[in-house]
């Protein structure tokens, strides 16, 4: 039985976003307005999981053509060193934030 089911139609989402909707629900607004989730609610978990599902498996497969692996280019001494240069320079970008105040 449909008729409890939460749903939202296009044009009532239209109206919203012209009204200025929230900027939390804006995302979601759009992706409706667009066609990419379905008016039904109860669908946007399985749309959004699957499509989650497919941008991971496209990112590995396109890097796995692409990008050797790290241990295949490098020694594991180099390996070990940018580990460490790369520690070091995210403890600088963290302290050095703007962001976080004077505080440190």
């Amino acid at each position: 039985n449909n008729q409890h089911q939460p749903t939202t139609t296009t044009t009532t989402t239209r109206g919203t976003s012209l009204q200025n909707p929230h900027r939390s629900y804006r995302p979601l607004v759009w992706r409706v307005l667009l066609g990419y989730l379905p008016p039904q609610t109860s669908l946007w978990n399985g749309v959004l999981s699957r499509d989650r599902k497919l941008y991971d498996t496209l990112v590995k497969e396109l890097f796995s053509s692409t990008c050797p692996a790290p241990h295949d280019v490098y020694g594991e001494e180099e390996l070990d060193q940018r580990r460490k240069d790369r520690e070091i320079m995210e403890n600088d970008v963290y302290r050095t934030d703007d962001r976080r105040g004077m505080d440190q």
